[in-house]
């Protein structure tokens, strides 16, 4: 057996695996004929997917199987049926059964890698990838030395903002810093004479009436450096101080993670001048839709939604503020592709990963699927799209932290936050809880 791939693998692979990958391909003997013939075997891959549906993978699939007759894949569509997919995914590791690929949330590869197997190294250059694609899906899908992963896209957090209400509070462009955004956001905010939030310049500050609320305030954190892991990994640590320099160049302790937690709930305090949200306030996406709000933070995924909900609502989507004067950091959240432990054809299954990674067939991908690549060197594929740029544009810049539950996870800073704006903890109590409670996910 033979892998046709036009030599266009050789981002991530080693040419030369090309020429007899073969590896469930068996000798019979054909009736009648002495000696026997070699035949091809016929192979069949199991294929789980989430969020995307058939018409946008069976492009990739024919193309492949195009060029390899005898490896035929049947992709299963889960839908947006969360709960059931992840469900069946975990029964499937348990029981040492389900699909030879599956898509999983890029959290879960270094925690499930003893249940999925890597890229053999005979047919994966790992610098090869980290030179293709974008760093927040290098760091997620090499664990060990070793490519657990293979993302066809990836997505950030970006800005939605309300045009009329821009206009009128006569803003003429979305922020850029959080000073701007914080600026904005009293041009923005409207209360009656009950002191009520009638229009709210931003959905921050609380956590449970806030889609993404855990996300919004992790980046926040991860913006003003702090470090919500160790180099491994393995241990929280967003709650631990950093060393500067003061003004007289003597060394101080730092609480960045601190100082971007305060930032976060002062915006759900009716004692600070830039309050403008609160738990009364509806889902940040209904308000939104509804137009009360006149800016929130979401990903991609969530433009059609807006779009569907108020077809008459004219918004605009923009980059995610960042600190003035430093380092820009992003927001990852996406979907990746593995390989099980128990696959039978690890080379084949690994081929189709690494053939839909090229820049073409990604390319074609994330335009039907309208999502932001994973790839370095399609960072600008959405410049004249105004609704996806924004996303696609911070794809370099992405960062992603490891949570080994990412659920427990949001449900945790989410307690965090309604405990600090509730008045049950201050701030340096709520994070030290919630470290604790998130480290004890990681055992």
């Amino acid at each position: 057996m033979q892998i046709k791939t036009k030599s266009i693998l050789t981002l991530f692979l080693i040419p030369v695996f090309l020429a007899t990958v073969g590896l469930g391909c068996k000798r019979s003997c054909a009736p009648g004929q002495p000696g026997g013939t070699i035949k091809k075997q016929s192979i069949e891959l199991n294929f789980w997917g989430i969020f995307t549906e058939s018409s946008q993978i069976e492009p990739i699939i024919k193309a492949f199987e195009a060029q390899n007759p005898n490896i035929k894949i049947k992709y299963k569509n889960f839908g947006n049926d969360y709960p059931n997919y992840r469900t069946e995914i975990f029964n499937a590791l348990a029981q040492g059964k389900g699909p030879d690929i599956w898509m999983v949330h890029h959290t879960w590869v270094k925690r499930d890698k003893d249940f999925l197997t890597p890229c053999p190294l005979e047919l994966c250059n790992p610098q090869n990838f980290k030179d293709t694609m974008v760093k927040a899906a290098v760091d997620d899908s090499i664990v060990d030395g070793s490519i657990y992963a293979m993302p066809w896209s990836l997505d950030t957090l970006a800005l939605f903002y309300n045009k009329d209400l821009f206009n009128q509070a006569h803003i003429l462009n979305p922020p850029g810093t959080w000073e701007e955004f914080t600026e904005d956001v009293k041009k923005l905010t409207k209360q009656n004479e009950k002191g009520q939030i009638i229009q709210a310049g931003a959905a921050i500050g609380t956590g449970q009436n806030i889609n993404r609320a855990p996300d919004i305030l992790a980046l926040l954190m991860m913006q003003n450096g702090a470090r919500m892991t160790d180099l491994n990994r393995s241990t929280v640590t967003f709650n631990t101080p950093s060393i500067s320099p003061s003004n007289n160049n003597e060394k101080q302790k730092v609480l960045p993670a601190e100082e971007a937690f305060q930032f976060y709930t002062d915006f759900a305090s009716p004692k600070k001048e830039a309050y403008t949200w609160n738990s009364l306030q509806h889902y940040s996406i209904d308000a939104f839709v509804e137009g009360t709000l006149a800016m929130m933070f979401s990903y991609s995924y969530h433009v059609p939604t807006v779009k569907l909900k108020a077809p008459n609502l004219d918004f605009g989507v923009s980059l995610m503020p960042q600190v003035a004067g430093g380092r820009e950091v992003n927001f990852a959240n996406y979907w990746t592709n593995v390989v099980a432990a128990k696959t039978l054809y690890p080379k084949e299954a690994w081929s189709f990963l690494a053939f839909a990674a090229q820049k073409d067939i990604m390319q074609k991908f994330c335009e039907d699927s309208r999502r932001p690549p994973a790839r370095r060197d399609l960072y600008q594929m959405f410049d004249n799209d105004p609704e996806l740029k924004p996303f696609t544009n911070q794809i370099l810049t992405a960062e992603s932290w490891y949570r080994a539950d990412n659920d427990k996870t949001d449900a945790i800073f989410e307690e965090m936050i309604e405990n600090v704006i509730l008045g049950k903890k201050n701030i340096s109590e709520a994070m030290k809880e919630a470290v604790a409670e998130i480290q004890a996910t990681m055992k």
